[in-house]
């Protein structure tokens, strides 16, 4: 399993440099995160998420995934790399909106990471709660069945309890 670097062998931080040459070429493009209203930033996710999504796609179809195609099935490396250098700026813009920053990105991927391997050892189901639609396996939620179907503690917002009587 991976487990994050020590900080006395770690290279420079490219990760921050990412994080870094992204907010300035927002800044540049005059798209102050830290300025915008609520609206706005709700505006800039939506773009976002969608030439991410776009990004995606382009790099899928340099991979000639189409099972029912004929000819070679090859991957277009070079061109599926760019791809997704293209798809990781859209995906920092998203990160940058909400005020994420190279620390605590690196720390929720590996907690992430960590619960991914988790969920591997334990058999994971993917089940998610039948009221909320949330992950059962959130850490701090407690989780009961009622009528054969599962709920996190909390079930849009009304305590378990209640839903049980």
């Amino acid at each position: 399993r991976m487990t994050p670097a020590s900080p006395s062998r770690r290279m420079p931080d490219r990760l921050a440099e990412i994080f870094a040459a992204q907010q300035q070429l927002q800044l540049r493009l005059g798209r102050v995160f830290s300025e915008m209203s609520t609206e706005e930033k709700i505006s800039c996710i939506r773009i976002d998420v969608l030439a991410l999504e776009d990004e995606l796609h382009e790099a899928l179809a340099e991979t000639k995934w189409k099972p029912w195609a004929k000819g070679e099935r090859t991957i277009e490396r070079d061109k599926y790399v760019g791809e997704l250098v293209d798809a990781a700026h859209f995906l920092f813009n998203l990160l940058l909106i909400a005020g994420v920053d190279p620390g605590e990105f690196h720390a929720r991927y590996f907690e992430k990471n960590a619960r991914n391997h988790k969920r591997q050892d334990d058999g994971y189901t993917g089940e998610k709660c039948a009221a909320c639609g949330g992950e059962l396996d959130r850490p701090g939620i407690a989780v009961v069945e009622v009528a054969g179907r599962k709920y996190c503690c909390y079930a849009d917002g009304v305590p378990v309890e209640a839903i049980r009587d």
